[in-house]
């Protein structure tokens, strides 16, 4: 998987006590659904971002998903790296 794989649709602040800085991407992969998909994204952000719900947590809907994130430095890097 790359970043090419999902396309960066916004940014957004919940204000949240924990994984308030969301960054919504949309799902470009032909096969993205299923437990597969979904293992091999968590794993591309493993990659990146660490352990799955120690500093972000991971959200799908039917053609979005969502990188909610604890820390504000992630989210900027995020941002700066992945909006094309």
């Amino acid at each position: 998987m790359t970043a090419d794989d999902f396309k960066f649709i916004r940014y957004m602040n919940a204000e949240a006590s924990r994984f308030s800085f969301w960054i919504i991407f949309q799902d470009l992969r032909k096969h993205a659904y299923g437990v597969k998909g979904r293992k091999e994204l968590i794993s591309f952000f493993t990659g990146i971002l660490g352990p799955l719900g120690e500093t972000w947590h991971y959200e799908k809907n039917s053609t979005t998903f969502s990188i909610k994130l604890d820390k504000d430095t992630d989210a900027t890097l995020f941002v700066l790296r992945y909006c094309k």
